[in-house]
């Protein structure tokens, strides 16, 4: 146990320098009402000979995040809270090289890496370990964060965050310490989990391709992760050693001759969508197969004309498709160590489901996901429930910003939409849609539990599925054949034959059917991955999840 916690403290070591104090520049704060003490983490207890140096290199001006602890405040937490010695050390062993940089809020909120990590943690079954007040306070705090669309300004002067803070790196080391995650956190650097300091794309995408992979088992959701290494290596030798001149594309089509055709081939065979070494200066049957494949990867219309899109994304240069993919491989560092044979992803970007049997992909299905406004969370969740007919319990902010208005407009609002108010809560009505046609949820709906209120359902609005965009609904997940679904999740109970499940979904009356197998559902937002056949894949940043990210981490 000694020499993975001395593995994860070498790792901060490694980018540490001098141990003098350093003021920051801070932003002012607002305050929440659960109070965040001391977490009971059960660690052993760890002797070490020193604490690591703290890196002072890191300010406000180069940090991932741009708010800090004080020191002096931290050790007042550890004293006023009465922290075993060991719990002590290891908090200090993690901020030191941080120059006590927050590692799970930024001014604006919760990081990428806090909701990444507690996805991760809360279903990796720590979280219901021996829960006790405190650890009940934090996930509601949690829950209430991840749920919240209003802005939170966070100053690290406010003791109600700085507990918050210190109380999720306690989580963390308890999360690093599981036996599923050791190996893992033993060959990537940490600095990839919980970055602290910008860096240059190039550098660091050299920094992974040192570092060996995971060695996981073939149902390793981390597979993707090693897989997307060599991809990145080519870009990044795109990158450093040739130049990226802009192709400048238009009227090409199939049987023209034109010098452009010459770079359009050349671009194409150093990206890997081309074969071979014809570099003619004529649009044949070769080049068409490698326009469809380069754009089947896009996700678009797979045919061999040239159009804007097409031209802009052959013209990205390698330097950023490297921060591209430097992005989604930390996101997929976050996704669950070990899954079961079978289990489900959506991909967001992609606005596509996949069911898995093991490596192999049982089907695949278009989905709806949320909008801008109500984006859907990424998040991991055993789906446990079919529910035929379902009645639709429509949140307040639904029932505030939409409902309320219409029934102002025409007071038969609720009778045309099959509507009926079944209770009030501070002062707004409870508000249920009945089954049956005209249902927002469609005639069945899946679960899988989880504090957003996300679920899987079917949908009448049938035509949104041919938008290449699906970003329509408040949060949930819309399934393009949701009676197939039904049917995959119901196969191995005899009861629920396709004619029973058709006549449920069929029925106006609300049935709860269990799953005998729960099945894990991924949400994942992966603009960038390599997919079945070994292709890379792009998509569009449609949250702005990427741009964000790469702001604070990258120098350029």
């Amino acid at each position: 146990m000694k020499k993975h916690l001395l593995n994860l403290y070498v790792i901060f070591l490694a980018f540490s320098c001098n141990p003098q104090e350093t003021s920051h520049t801070v932003t002012k704060v607002d305050s929440t009402s659960d109070k965040i003490e001391s977490i009971n983490s059960d660690l052993p207890p760890v002797v070490l000979e020193s604490i690591p140096v703290r890196d002072t290199t890191i300010t406000a001006a180069n940090a991932y995040n741009n708010l800090f602890l004080d020191s002096s405040s931290v050790e007042a937490y550890i004293k006023n809270t009465n922290l075993p010695e060991n719990e002590a050390t290891e908090i200090r062993n993690f901020y030191n090289p941080r120059n006590f940089e927050y590692a799970w809020f930024s001014n604006d909120g919760l990081t990428d890496e806090a909701i990444n990590f507690w996805n991760a943690y809360t279903y990796s079954g720590l979280s219901g370990q021996k829960e006790n007040v405190k650890d009940k306070a934090l996930s509601r705090r949690m829950d209430t964060l991840l749920n919240s669309t209003d802005s939170v300004f966070i100053s690290p002067t406010d003791s109600s965050f700085l507990h918050f803070e210190v109380a999720l790196t306690q989580k963390f080391i308890r999360y690093y310490l599981s036996a599923n995650n050791r190996q893992i956190f033993s060959k990537i650097p940490l600095r990839q989990f919980l970055p602290a300091k910008k860096f240059d794309p190039l550098d660091m995408a050299d920094s992974i391709l040192k570092h060996q992979p995971d060695s996981g088992s073939a149902s390793s959701l981390r597979n993707p992760y090693n897989s997307m290494k060599k991809e990145l290596a080519s870009y990044m030798s795109l990158a450093r050693s040739s130049k990226w001149d802009t192709i400048k594309i238009k009227g090409l089509k199939k049987g023209l001759s034109s010098p452009t055709v010459t770079a359009l081939k050349k671009r194409l065979q150093v990206t890997g969508y081309l074969n071979g070494t014809d570099t003619s200066a004529k649009f044949n049957d070769t080049l068409e197969t490698a326009l469809k494949a380069f754009k089947e990867s896009r996700g678009w219309k797979t045919d061999g004309l040239m159009t804007d899109a097409v031209v802009k994304e052959l013209n990205m240069s390698p330097a950023r498709v490297v921060s591209q993919m430097i992005i989604n491989m930390n996101r997929m560092l976050w996704l669950p160590a070990q899954l079961p044979d079978n289990y489900i992803q959506v991909n967001i970007p992609e606005f596509l489901l996949k069911v898995y049997e093991g490596t192999n992909k049982a089907f695949d299905m278009k989905i709806v996901a949320g909008d801008e406004g109500t984006r859907t969370m990424m998040f991991t969740g055993d789906l446990n429930q079919v529910v035929f007919s379902p009645y639709w319990n429509l949140p307040m902010s639904i029932v505030k910003n939409e409902i309320l208005p219409a029934m102002k407009r025409d007071p038969g609002y609720l009778k045309r939409k099959n509507m009926e108010v079944v209770g009030k809560k501070s002062d707004t009505p409870s508000i249920r849609q009945l089954p049956g046609p005209g249902n927002a949820l469609g005639k069945v709906k899946f679960l899988f539990p989880n504090s957003y209120d996300i679920y899987l359902h079917d949908t009448e609005a049938k035509n949104l599925f041919n938008e290449k965009i699906r970003a329509f609904s408040h949060g949930c997940i819309r399934l393009e054949d949701a009676e197939k679904m039904a049917n995959y999740l119901l196969r191995s109970d005899s009861e629920w034959t396709p004619e029973k499940i058709l006549a449920a979904m069929n029925s106006s009356k609300e049935q709860f059917v269990p799953v005998k197998k729960p099945v894990p559902v991924i949400i994942t937002y992966f603009t960038s991955w390599i997919d079945e056949k070994g292709i890379i894949n792009f998509r569009e940043d449609v949250y702005g999840h990427d741009k964000k990210t790469m702001e604070k981490l990258f120098l350029n």
